[in-house]
C-alpha cells in the first residue's frame, strides 16, 4: 500500500469550525492501550448500571481494544460528508482521512478533500521526529520530539479535520475518560448493511447532547464501520448551529501497516519552515497597534471591553477558545499551569471566546477552573485581524500594546514560544 505525498492539491482544507468528539470516545477506550498505556477502569457503581444492551455495547468495545492491542497497530481510511446549518447559511463539505498507527508512537495521516484527490496535508511520525507537509504551500516542519503522537493531540490544522471525521483518539496517546463515563442512553436498533458488511447499529446518548448512530461489524472483531454524528452548538441571541457528520471505516489488516509508511521523507523542492503559520503561508495581518488596542469585545453581561482596557499598561496573553473546539478545551490545565506563573509576574490574561452563548462560557470555565478574566467574541470578528484560523488561538502585547506574537494550536513549541516572548519583554 503507497500513500505518496502529492504537490497538485491547492485548496486549503475545510474550516468546519467544529470538534465533536464522534467515534473518538469510542476509541480512547483501547487506543491507549496499542500505544503501551492503559485505558481508565469503569468504577463498580457505573458497571452496575449497564442495561443488558449497554452491556453488550461495551463488549464489543472491549473486543476491538484487545483485537488493536495485540495486532500493536493498525490502519483504516474514513470518508466524511458533513453539513453545519446556522442562522447565517448552510456550509457542507467532504473529508478524506487516511490513518496508520505503529508501535512506538509512529504515525502516517493524510487528509485531503475526497479519496480521488491528492492529500492536502500529510503527517508523519517515525517515533522520534513529527514531520508535517502542507501541500498547497509545498511547505514542511520537522520536529524533533521523543513524543510525536502527544504533539499532535492540539495541533490546529491536524486536529480540526481528523475531528470531522471522528478519527482524532486514535492519534491520542492519553485518552479524556472512557465512552462509558460520558454516555446516557444506549439503544440497539438491529442490523444493518454497510458496503457488504451485517452491522449491529447502536443509538448513543451522550451527556453532552451529542446523538450517534454507529454500526459495529457483527464479525469478529467488530471493528466500527459507519457513524452518524449529530450535535448543537448554543450562540448568542439562543441562535443554534446543527452539525452533522456521517463516517463510513474502512479498516486495514494490521499486517498490511508496514513500517515503510513510517518513513520520513521531505517533498523535492519542499521549503521547510518553523511553525504551522508559516507551513500554511499565512500573511502576517495588517492592523495597526491603536487598531487591535480599540478592538472590542463583550463581557459576560454584555458591556464592551477592548483589549486596551483590559490590559492597561502591563503585557498581556488572549486566549481564545470555544467549547466546541476540543483541543482549546482540553488544553485549559496547561493553560492554567501557564497563569499561576507569569500572573506573578504581573503578566495581563484574557481568555476570548468564540461563538458561544455568555451563560455557557461562564460554566465551561468553572468546570475547567479557568481563573482568569473572560470575554466573547460571538461573531468571531478578532481571528482574522490576529491572523488565526483554528482555535485555539494565543496573541501576546508587549506592555506598550504592541502585539508581539499571534499563534493558533496549543503543542508545547507553541507554549515554549509564548513563554519566550514573555520572558523577553519582563526582562
Amino acid at each position: 500500500m503507497q500513500w505518496p505525498i502529492r504537490n497538485s492539491y491547492k485548496e486549503a482544507l475545510p474550516q468546519t469550525g467544529s470538534a465533536l468528539l464522534l467515534i473518538g470516545s469510542i476509541v480512547c477506550m483501547f487506543a491507549a492501550s496499542v500505544s503501551g498505556q492503559d485505558a481508565p477502569a469503569a468504577t463498580a457503581e457505573t458497571a452496575h448500571a449497564l442495561t443488558p444492551v449497554e452491556q453488550q455495547f461495551f463488549d464489543h468495545l472491549t473486543e476491538i481494544r484487545n483485537y488493536l492491542l495485540e495486532a500493536g497497530r493498525f490502519g483504516l481510511t474514513g470518508d466524511c460528508t458533513w453539513e453545519m446549518a446556522s442562522p447565517a447559511g448552510t456550509a457542507n463539505g467532504t473529508l478524506h482521512v487516511k490513518l496508520a498507527i505503529g508501535s512506538g508512537q509512529r504515525v502516517r495521516l493524510e487528509i485531503g478533500p475526497s479519496a480521488a484527490a491528492p492529500p492536502g496535508f500529510v503527517v508523519i511520525s517515525d517515533g522520534m521526529r513529527l514531520f508535517r507537509s502542507y501541500v498547497a504551500t509545498n511547505r514542511y516542519c520537522l520536529l524533533d520530539t521523543p513524543t510525536p503522537r502527544d504533539d499532535l493531540e492540539n495541533d490546529g490544522i491536524t486536529m480540526p479535520a481528523v475531528q470531522a471525521t471522528g478519527m482524532q483518539f486514535l492519534i491520542r496517546t492519553n485518552p479524556q475518560g472512557s465512552l462509558r463515563a460520558q454516555t446516557t442512553h444506549v439503544e440497539a436498533l438491529g442490523t444493518v448493511d454497510v458496503g457488504g458488511q451485517p452491522c449491529t447499529r447502536y443509538r448513543i446518548v451522550l451527556a453532552n447532547g451529542e446523538r450517534w448512530t454507529l454500526d459495529l461489524a457483527q464479525a469478529k472483531p467488530p471493528l466500527p464501520q459507519q457513524l452518524t454524528a449529530e450535535t448543537t452548538i448554543a450562540s448568542q441571541e439562543e441562535k443554534v448551529t446543527r452539525y452533522t457528520a456521517r463516517s463510513v471505516f474502512h479498516w486495514l489488516k494490521p499486517s498490511d501497516v508496514s513500517d515503510g509508511l513510517f518513513a520520513i521523507s521531505p517533498p523535492a523542492g519542499g521549503q521547510q519552515v518553523a511553525s504551522l503559520a508559516e507551513l500554511r503561508g499565512d500573511a502576517i495581518h495588517q492592523d495597526t497597534p491603536h487598531q487591535l488596542a480599540a478592538m472590542q469585545f463583550e463581557n459576560l453581561d454584555g458591556s464592551p471591553v477592548t483589549i486596551a482596557q483590559a490590559r492597561g499598561d502591563r503585557p498581556m496573553v488572549i486566549y481564545f477558545w470555544a467549547s466546541w473546539a476540543t483541543p482549546s478545551a482540553d488544553a485549559m490545565p496547561a493553560i492554567n499551569r501557564f497563569l499561576q506563573e507569569y500572573s506573578a509576574k504581573d503578566v495581563r490574561f484574557l481568555a476570548v471566546n468564540v461563538g458561544d452563548a455568555p451563560d455557557h462560557v461562564a460554566q465551561i470555565a468553572k468546570e475547567r477552573g479557568l481563573n482568569v478574566p473572560l470575554a466573547c467574541d460571538p461573531k468571531a470578528v478578532a481571528l482574522e485581524p490576529f491572523g488565526i484560523k483554528a482555535l485555539p488561538g494565543v496573541a501576546v502585547f508587549d506592555s506598550q500594546g504592541e502585539l508581539i506574537l499571534s499563534l493558533d494550536g496549543s503543542t508545547a513549541e507553541r507554549l515554549a514560544k509564548v513563554k519566550a516572548s514573555l520572558d523577553a519583554v519582563l526582562r
